[in-house]
């Protein structure tokens, strides 16, 4: 996973604001093949990769942040370019957990870039549950029988134990038992991240 440039972060979270933007006036994706993209940062930002956009907004008078969407994908089938595009608006718009954005939340929002890791396998059910992982900036990710279920390294929301992490992804699976918890694989993966604010 090479480290993007400066340069490239900028333009891709210009690009995932733009597209929100864009689907808010139109309530379409902007087209990809209309897509200007700097000389400069072509092979970065053209690279086949997996990439999760995160928005942040804020609550109350004491400014507590939490996450007001996050949509992605591991798989590294499409550039990068063209899938901060899609994630942005999924986040928005179509995350099943939180509403969809409306007009004024623009000003209030942060979006963060996360580019994911190869994923690491950690264990099966039936090596025990892994109850231990470098802190919270690693995520997640339960697969079974076909199914998937991910949990992005805890930036901004209350930290979680790994095994309160674990039970939560598991639920999300409809997994029960033992032997339904047998057939599942842990993964972990790391992510760059990036944001409008800060870079890390």
């Amino acid at each position: 996973m090479n480290t993007l440039t400066p340069t490239a972060v900028d333009w891709l979270l210009q690009q995932s604001r733009f597209s929100i933007e864009y689907f808010l006036e139109t309530k379409n994706l902007f087209p990809f093949e209309k897509v200007t993209i700097p000389e400069q940062i072509k092979e970065e930002v053209l690279a086949l990769s997996g990439a999760f956009i995160l928005i942040e907004s804020y609550f109350g008078n004491k400014r507590i942040a939490y996450t007001r969407g996050e949509n992605g994908v591991f798989e590294r089938v499409e550039p990068l370019a063209k899938i901060v595009h899609q994630v942005a608006v999924n986040a928005a718009f179509f995350d099943p957990h939180t509403p969809r954005l409306k007009n004024f939340e623009l000003n209030e929002m942060v979006l963060h870039l996360l580019v994911p890791s190869e994923k690491q396998i950690v264990s099966n059910g039936r090596m025990g549950l892994p109850t231990e992982l470098a802190e919270n900036s690693t995520g997640l990710i339960l697969e079974t029988r076909g199914r998937i279920a991910y949990d992005l390294p805890q930036m901004i929301s209350e930290a979680l134990s790994v095994e309160q992490r674990v039970r939560k992804l598991l639920l999300r699976l409809g997994v029960k038992g033992q032997k339904a918890v047998d057939s599942v694989d842990f993964y972990t993966f790391t992510v760059q991240h990036h944001s409008e604010v800060k870079r890390e």
